[in-house]
């Protein structure tokens, strides 16, 4: 990411979600086709007629899949609502599986909220579709100034629900533990079960930074947490890869000011 300006891929893969949930709804979590349009409309960026547009034409937006299969990666762009739908999957059971280990407490044991963290959300709408299912549920995002500010304003816009928490800060200049700790005044607690979601950003770190943060996160969350997280395989020689197109998908991230590391 450029400094001060908002992720041109975050906003590309946002776009790119909504053509996914116009062509194939079996890889649209509950509620996020919704959510993912309303928020693109509400971001200043974007030009909301060419996105009615692609939510009333199924089939171009299976055209467009197609031509991403061709021209990009085979699957990728219902790789990236497979990815969406993994997350919001993850997040559920997760939720789900707290719950059940709570009812069978104890009579009268204090009941132990968990939170959902996402670092480097993006244009993502996994805490907002999600906290109004789970009002008990505290829901943090971190992200870059520059994108973050963006999507809070959106965000405010739409009704942001009051167990949702947008938290913005440049990670390459601040450690996100510090960022956290900031936040234990506002509710954070590093002593609570928390599954933490890395989605698409992996990648764009280097490897001993991918090493410290996962490093870090056994410092900020409590017994019982989870991680998910996608990355990028290697090939034989161990470079990263993504398909035969990787080199050229790889020019293209760098054209736009950003840059992949890390498999």
């Amino acid at each position: 990411m450029i400094d001060d300006v908002p992720s041109k891929t975050a906003l590309i893969v946002a776009v790119l979600l909504v053509i996914v949930h116009t062509a194939n709804d079996k890889v649209t979590p509950p509620g996020a086709a919704k959510a993912q349009l309303d928020l693109l409309k509400k971001v200043t960026l974007v030009n909301a007629g060419p996105l009615w547009f692609l939510t009333k034409n199924v089939s171009f937006c299976r055209f467009l899949c197609i031509i991403c299969h061709t021209v990009v990666v085979p699957k990728f762009a219902e790789g990236l609502g497979f990815r969406e739908l993994f997350m919001d999957q993850s997040v559920r059971k997760f939720l789900r599986s707290n719950k059940a280990a709570k009812e069978d407490g104890s009579p009268g044991a204090a009941p132990q909220q968990e939170q959902v963290l996402v670092v480097a959300a993006g244009y993502d709408t996994l805490c907002y579709r999600l906290a109004k299912e789970y009002p008990h549920v505290s829901f943090w995002e971190i992200d870059h100034p520059a994108a973050g500010g963006v999507k809070k304003e959106a965000i405010a816009k739409m009704g942001q629900p009051s167990n949702v928490h947008l938290i913005a800060a440049d990670l390459t200049q601040t450690d996100y533990k510090q960022v956290l700790v900031s936040q234990e005044p506002n509710g954070y607690d590093m002593s609570k079960p928390t599954i933490v979601i890395l989605e698409g950003l992996l990648f764009y770190l280097e490897e001993p930074v991918v090493k410290q943060l996962f490093s870090n996160l056994t410092q900020v969350v409590g017994p019982s947490s989870q991680v998910a997280f996608d990355y990028f395989s290697l090939d034989l020689i161990g470079n990263m890869s993504n398909g035969w197109m990787t080199g050229f998908q790889s020019f293209l991230v760098k054209k736009m000011g950003e840059r992949w590391h890390w498999g």
